[in-house]
């Protein structure tokens, strides 16, 4: 055989480029058709090309489920956003169609790949507690459509069904090229910086200091507030969600992350960097207590890998931990009003336990709740079956007592198998201790917040429960696979 000159083409290569060139220009070309027909022949036309784009996506996401990533993470950082109002039924409500495009895209990875069939078995059979709880949280809403709910209730049945995609897209993920813990890390560094931008901005705007975009942020903002009955707050910083506390459940998370995930030291800065400031400007105590917590006890109770813990590793958060207290003081010097509110809010939390209540209006609210709550739940021990915000018309702040309203005993108590199954799958194991910490957080602020109805948990953390999942499937399967070796070697 004569061999190829030296000056010779990598045919490999030149087909890479090749291939890559004429993708580019088919999707170009593509683009320009679906442009003319919108123009020329109308949105009815166009219908079918909008099925024949959806389909390429969902074949490609099937191919490379990395992709997920991207989607998983514009939802959560603008799930409160991505919302239409509804007439449906009776009355009219907020549709976040974030989780609903989640739920339809596995429906269509359902149909079109094995792989995603495999996942989806996977998780029920690894991941029961997970299943148990989403599957409960889909079916109560029909239920309660079926006993005389208004007709919208069944939307109530879409954020479960979302965090079941999620824990199926984990596994997908787990299983393809990217690493499980590079993934995670990635989702949280672009959320958690995008969202403690636009954090800063607002809290910026609101004490006169007047950045670009901060206006049209905040405009956004009280539209949005507006649109879901709420109040804009102007002292505490929301971001780009709703509430507070939703943007604190961001920032709790990633600091979580930054704490017990398997990262180099700088990774760790990174996202201790936007979840402190998440943190400051939120004021949310719940989370702040349960961050603290969950990073004690992860510590404490968690099963360390080899070499974990190391002199530099601890040296070095003591810098950061000094960092961030130079920071407060920085911070008590240019704003002193907020230092002095954000260590009111946490003085009058702690005056609950000597003078009741009373010491803390925001608590006191919550307790009223909680009453009315239990009244409901006295009045109809079977439950709402619909979300008891709907029969009460307020808010819960407890996610406990929801679930005990909306499916009884019953229901709640899968919550709580679920966050406990959680904490002690992820202490169990060196390599996902961030699960066990996220499980002790998730509990914790359940207790005044309702954390599984927000979109950083139906999307982000569920996603990185479904790559726990696969994680303990491939754990516990190792075992079997080196007893198997072993034999066959022997015959």
């Amino acid at each position: 055989m004569t061999p190829a000159p030296a000056h010779a083409p990598d045919l490999r290569v030149t087909g890479t480029v090749f291939g890559r060139g004429a993708q580019a220009c088919a999707l170009v070309s593509a683009t320009i058709l679906v442009g003319i027909a919108a123009l020329t022949l109308g949105p009815l036309y166009l219908l079918p090309l909008i099925a024949l784009v959806a389909w390429y996506a969902i074949m490609r996401i099937a191919a490379k489920p990395s992709m997920v990533l991207v989607w998983i993470a514009l939802y959560s950082l603008l799930g409160d956003k991505m919302i239409v109002s509804t007439g449906i039924g009776e009355g009219q409500g907020l549709l976040r169609f974030g989780p609903l495009l989640s739920v339809v895209l596995l429906a269509a990875m359902l149909l079109v790949d094995n792989h995603t069939r495999m996942a989806a078995r996977d998780v029920v059979n690894w991941g029961t507690p997970a299943v148990l709880f989403a599957a409960a949280g889909a079916v109560l809403p029909v239920l309660g459509v079926m006993s005389g709910s208004p007709v919208r209730t069944i939307t109530a049945a879409i954020p479960p069904l979302a965090m079941g995609a999620s824990l199926v897209f984990g596994v997908l993920i787990a299983r393809s090229e990217i690493d499980p813990d590079r993934g995670r890390y990635l989702v949280l560094l672009t959320v958690s910086w995008a969202a403690a931008a636009v954090a800063a901005l607002l809290f910026l705007f609101n004490r006169g200091i007047v950045l670009p975009l901060a206006r049209e942020f905040n405009q956004w903002g009280v539209a949005t507030a507006q649109a879901h009955g709420n109040t804009w707050l102007i002292g505490r910083t929301s971001g780009v969600y709703t509430s507070p506390n939703v943007l604190a459940i961001l920032g709790g998370l990633t600091l979580l992350f930054a704490v017990f995930g398997r990262l180099v030291f700088r990774q760790r800065v990174a996202l201790a960097i936007p979840a402190f400031a998440i943190l400051f400007v939120t004021q949310s105590r719940t989370v702040i207590f349960a961050t603290g917590v969950a990073i004690v006890i992860g510590a404490i109770f968690g099963k360390r890998r080899p070499g974990l813990t190391r002199w530099r590793t601890m040296l070095g958060w003591a810098l950061v931990v000094m960092l961030v207290a130079a920071a407060l003081i920085g911070a008590s010097a240019v704003f002193p009003q907020y230092v002095e509110s954000l260590t009111g809010r946490i003085t009058a939390a702690v005056r609950i336990f000597s003078e009741g209540p009373q010491a803390d209006r925001n608590f006191a609210g919550r307790v009223a709740f909680w009453k009315s709550a239990w009244t409901l739940f006295q009045q109809r021990p079977l439950g709402t079956l619909g979300p008891p915000e709907l029969a009460l018309g307020t808010a819960v702040d407890n996610d406990y007592l929801r679930f005990i309203v909306q499916g009884g005993i019953l229901y709640a108590g899968m919550w709580i198998f679920y966050v406990t199954w959680l904490v002690t799958t992820g202490l169990a194991h060196g390599d996902d201790r961030f699960i066990g910490a996220g499980g002790i957080f998730l509990a914790l602020t359940a207790l005044a917040l309702t954390p599984s109805t927000y979109v950083m948990v139906i999307g982000v953390f569920s996603l990185f429960v479904g790559m726990h999942i696969e994680h303990i499937r491939r754990h516990n399967l190792e075992p079997c696979t080196r007893h198997h070796s072993q034999e066959t070697g022997a015959i």
